[in-house]
C-alpha cells in the first residue's frame, strides 16, 4: 500500500538542516524577491528558505501573502499543507522586521513536529522549544535570544503570568489548532496579552482543520484570536482539488502503557460507581453504563433541570453529572493524546476547581 505524502512533507530528501545558531546578534535583512517567494523547477526561492527544500502549491503562497496584510484564520483539511503556509510567512517576516516567531501548539509532539519542520524548511536560526506541562517545564534555548519559539501554551501563559517576558517582541504568533481557542483554554488569555503587546507590524496566523460546526463557535474563535479574516479552503475547490490525491486509511491499534493502563482502569472505575449513584436517582436509565457518550451526559443536564421540584433537589444529580462528565473527558485525553495532556487536562479542572466562588465539594482523581 503507498502512502499519501502529506504537503507539509515535501522537501528535499536527507536529514533536516542543523539548527546552529546565527554567528551575529542580530540577523540580517536581505532584499526582498520579487513577489516575496518566486517559485522555481517546483521550489519556493526565499532569501531566508533552505534553497531547493521547500515546495508550496499556489493556494498556500495566496494564504501566506494575505497573512502578511492581515490577521488571518486558515481553514485547511488535514494534509493540505497549513504548517508550510507558517513557515512561508514567518520567513518573510523574519526578514522583514527585528522581532521573532512565535508558534504554539496543544501537545509536545505537535511542537516537536512544528520545530523539525521549520529548521528543515528555513535557513539556520536561533531556536527555542519549550514544552512538557506547566508543573514540569522543559525549555530548550532561551527566549531572549531566540528568533522562533515553539511551545505549549501552557508554558507560555505561565511565563507571562510569572513576568519572565512579554511578547512585545513576538512579530508573528502562530495559533495551531486554532478551534480550541475557546472557553477557558489558555489560548484565549494568551491572545489577549497579544493584542495589549504587539508591535505595530505584529501578526496573528491561526491554523485549523475544523473551527466548529456552528456559526456560534467560529465566532467565539475568531473573537478570542482577534483575526480579522477568515480563509477556508476544502479538497474540492478549486486551485485544491487538482493536488488532492485519493488516500487510504490503515488503522492499527496500539497498547497503552502499563501506568496509562492502570490509570485509565481507575477512570474508568470512577465513572462506573458515579453512573451508578445517578441511576439510583432514577438518571441514565435507557442505556448501559458503558455505552454512555459525552453527548448523553450534556444531555442528562438538561433533563436534571427539566424534572420537578425544588432546586435544592437538582444540586446532587448535578454535581455527579458533572464529575462523570469530567471523568470521560479526561479518560479520552489519555487514551487518545497521553499522558502528559491528560495531566493537563487535571490541572485545568484544579485550577477551576481552586478559584474564588468555586464549590467546595470536589472528586479525587487518580494521578
Amino acid at each position: 500500500m503507498v502512502r499519501q505524502r502529506l504537503l507539509e512533507e515535501f522537501g528535499a530528501g536527507g536529514a533536516p538542516a542543523e539548527a546552529a545558531p546565527l554567528a551575529a546578534a542580530t540577523r540580517p535583512h536581505p532584499d526582498a524577491l520579487p513577489g516575496v517567494w518566486r517559485v522555481a523547477d517546483g521550489r519556493v526561492e526565499h532569501p531566508f528558505l533552505t534553497p531547493g527544500v521547500v515546495r508550496a502549491l499556489p493556494f498556500q503562497l495566496d494564504l501566506a501573502r494575505v497573512g502578511l496584510d492581515e490577521d488571518l484564520l486558515v481553514v485547511l483539511p488535514t494534509g493540505l499543507g497549513k504548517t508550510v503556509i507558517a513557515a512561508l510567512l514567518a520567513a518573510e517576516v523574519l526578514r522583514r522586521s527585528s522581532g521573532k516567531i512565535l508558534v504554539l501548539a496543544p501537545t509536545r509532539p505537535l511542537v516537536q513536529q512544528h520545530a523539525a519542520s521549520f529548521m528543515r524548511w528555513l535557513r539556520p536560526f536561533r531556536i527555542a522549544r519549550f514544552t512538557g506541562t506547566v508543573r514540569r517545564p522543559v525549555r530548550e534555548g532561551a527566549w531572549e535570544s531566540a528568533d522562533l519559539v515553539f511551545a505549549t501554551p501552557e508554558i507560555v501563559q505561565n511565563d507571562l503570568a510569572a513576568g519572565r517576558y512579554t511578547l512585545d517582541d513576538v512579530a508573528l504568533l502562530v495559533f495551531d489548532e486554532a478551534h480550541h481557542a475557546v472557553g477557558k483554554y489558555v489560548y484565549v488569555p494568551i491572545a489577549e496579552a497579544y493584542r495589549s503587546a504587539r508591535p505595530r507590524d505584529g501578526r496573528v496566523l491561526a491554523l485549523t482543520a475544523s473551527p466548529g460546526g456552528k456559526d456560534e463557535r467560529i465566532e467565539e474563535v475568531v473573537g478570542a484570536l482577534g483575526v480579522a479574516r477568515i480563509e477556508a479552503r476544502s479538497r474540492e475547490d478549486p486551485g485544491v482539488a487538482e493536488y488532492v490525491q485519493p488516500t487510504e486509511v490503515e488503522l492499527r491499534w496500539v497498547d497503552l502503557p502499563p501506568e496509562a493502563a492502570r490509570v485509565r482502569d481507575l477512570l474508568a472505575d470512577a465513572a462506573h460507581a458515579t453512573a451508578r449513584k445517578l441511576q439510583k436517582m432514577g438518571y441514565l436509565r435507557k442505556k448501559p453504563i458503558r455505552s454512555l457518550s459525552v453527548k448523553d451526559l450534556i444531555g442528562l443536564r438538561a433533563e436534571i433541570f427539566a424534572r420537578p421540584g425544588p432546586m435544592v433537589r437538582r444540586f446532587g444529580p448535578l454535581f455527579h453529572q458533572l464529575v462523570l462528565l469530567h471523568l470521560h473527558h479526561a479518560q479520552e485525553r489519555l487514551e487518545t493524546q497521553g499522558l502528559e495532556p491528560f495531566l493537563q487536562y487535571l490541572d485545568r479542572v484544579e485550577g477551576r476547581r481552586n478559584r474564588p466562588g468555586a464549590t467546595s465539594r470536589s472528586s479525587s482523581s487518580p494521578r
